[in-house]
């Protein structure tokens, strides 16, 4: 199991993000267990998708048709 540490929990995960990702407070005293499919699916969704669509909203129509 890997682990990252964000500014206010710490995620433990498997490799390739298979399986649960547990988010756990930085006091160690509450956790949530959240499938990684669903957090995948929220930075591709909402994230990723966000900024290629803004990335695209601010293209000259020439670089458009490369």
């Amino acid at each position: 199991m890997h682990s990252y540490d964000g500014k206010s929990c710490t995620f433990h995960f498997n490799a390739g993000l298979t399986g649960d990702i547990i988010i756990q407070s930085k006091d160690g005293k509450n956790e949530i267990r959240v499938d990684a499919k669903d957090i995948l699916k929220l930075v591709a969704f909402e994230y990723v998708l966000g900024n290629k669509i803004r990335e695209l909203e601010q293209m000259d129509y020439k670089d458009l048709l490369k």
